[in-house]
């Protein structure tokens, strides 16, 4: 079975379109497997904080390379 990881801020979205169509019906067949990730997860403060200001200025936000690094290798290691 080929799996598919999302890492997300969102994990209530998915599976979203996912389920619908072929792909829907590939996943109740077991064809392939959706995990979804939750960035915040890997957060260490109590708020789960995710988000960095931007470096150099500039608007928007950015996620914090740290808590994004966790997430990845927690789930690196559960293959």
């Amino acid at each position: 079975m080929w799996k598919a990881r999302v890492f997300t801020l969102y994990p209530e979205i998915y599976p979203g379109p996912l389920n619908k169509g072929l792909y829907g019906k590939a996943l109740e067949k077991k064809i392939w497997n959706l995990e979804v990730i939750n960035i915040r997860d890997s957060a260490g403060d109590k708020h789960k904080t995710v988000d960095d200001k931007p470096f150099g200025g500039g608007s928007g936000m950015l996620l914090k390379p740290d808590v994004l690094g966790k997430s990845i290798d927690a789930n690196i290691k559960k293959r």
